[in-house]
């Protein structure tokens, strides 16, 4: 496969699995590498993990009465996945943690609402690399 249409097809993978252009490369192995970011947004909350630094952070956009938490996991190994959870409880709130995951690590996010304590709605997982 010649070098355009290897670009064309990391550019379409990456796309496709919700990339940023930060992790947009010329090869799968420079992608990982290079670890991504990943945003989820809404008009009410927001969630994202941030390679550089691996961490996690959500924001609570609206005066709604739901609470928004962002799920980071990564992948361990034999013992299955791990996880780190963030919590924005109102209007304003802003929430975040890290942890220090190997470079090139698969992580993925997940945001949801919750009223009462309770996961009302969750988006799906956007898949990453630390």
């Amino acid at each position: 496969m010649g070098n355009s249409r290897r670009i064309t097809a990391s550019l379409a993978v990456a796309a496709a699995v919700g990339l940023t252009g930060s992790a947009l490369a010329t090869t799968p192995a420079a992608a990982q590498a290079a670890g991504s970011d990943i945003f989820i947004n809404t008009d009410r909350a927001g969630s994202y993990f941030l390679h550089n630094g691996d961490k996690v952070t959500v924001v609570d956009h609206a005066s709604d009465g739901y609470s928004v938490e962002a799920v980071l996991e990564w992948y361990t190994g034999g013992s299955g996945w791990d996880e780190l959870r963030v919590h924005a409880t109102h209007k304003g709130d802003v929430d975040s943690a890290h942890w220090n995951l190997k470079e090139g690590e698969s992580v993925k996010l997940q945001m949801c609402y919750a009223k009462d304590g309770l996961e009302v709605k969750c988006s799906a997982w956007h898949k990453g690399h630390a």
